[in-house]
């Protein structure tokens, strides 16, 4: 019919790093503009002669971009809300967004391997058992978006669990 019905739900965030969802919506030919919402930081080196030319980037703003890429910021990609009672009863805000993969945010940057899990339950598990950064499937094992396979590109060996 359409109508929800109310129930007592948890959620299950699905957080990225700003530049990952610019590669996401490149690849898919959008834009996704997310250095302009990074707020500039204050530098000690005295601004350039403006005959230079300002396409090029100094040393300074390489670095800055380099962390940015590596560390952050992160952003909330997606939503996944799902009813206590009945696993079947979800939805995912917004609807139509990107994908992604709960637990990502807490995968170190220098990780090789990656542990990857039907279920957010399973792997907040595999992380507390065995010490493995591990993430869930958005959708559990029958999906497997191609949006979130240039995210696993970086590992030398990923676990299906």
């Amino acid at each position: 019919s359409g109508l929800y019905t109310p129930a007592e739900c948890v959620t299950f965030p699905w957080i990225m790093r700003a530049s990952e969802v610019s590669e996401q919506e490149t690849l898919k030919g959008n834009t996704y503009r997310w250095k302009d919402k990074v707020p500039s930081t204050s530098s000690s080196v005295a601004a350039a002669p403006e005959e230079e030319n300002e396409d090029v980037p100094s040393p300074e703003e390489l670095e800055r971009n380099r962390l940015m890429k590596t560390y952050g910021p992160w952003v909330t990609r997606r939503i996944k809300a799902r009813a206590l009672e009945n696993k079947g009863w979800q939805r995912l805000d917004p609807p139509g967004g990107g994908w992604g993969m709960f637990g990502w945010h807490t995968v170190p940057h220098d990780a090789t391997e990656l542990v990857i899990t039907e279920g957010e339950y399973d792997a907040m598990a595999v992380y507390q058992a065995t010490g493995r950064p591990a993430v869930s499937l958005p959708n559990g094992c029958r999906s497997f978006p191609l949006d979130i396979l240039p995210m696993l590109e970086r590992f030398d060996k990923i676990i299906l669990w």
